[in-house]
């Protein structure tokens, strides 16, 4: 877990699946990160989010709102990491 004064990162749990749904279907999140994901891509995303190391949800640290996440894919970049973000439009 890493918090900010505003945010609080945390690991997806149960209740956060159906915002991490919209970030990997919605085409303005996803506008820079090749377009909505698959909806064979989304099933299996969703078997695995909850508890997945390098996923971790972005919550509103004041309200408990989910605002987005932030995904930490070693080795994806020609052997970097990589970390990118999605945040719902609202």
């Amino acid at each position: 877990m890493l918090t900010t004064r505003c945010l609080l990162l945390r690991p997806v749990e149960p209740d956060d699946e159906p915002a991490h749904l919209r970030l990997w279907t919605d085409p303005e999140v996803r506008r820079h990160l090749g377009g909505p994901v698959p909806p064979d891509t989304v099933r299996v995303r969703e078997q695995g989010c909850v508890g997945a190391p390098g996923l971790p949800t972005v919550m509103d640290k004041e309200d408990g709102a989910v605002l987005g996440s932030v995904l930490v894919e070693p080795g994806a970049r020609a052997g970097r990491t990589e970390v990118s973000c999605q945040l719902l439009p609202e």
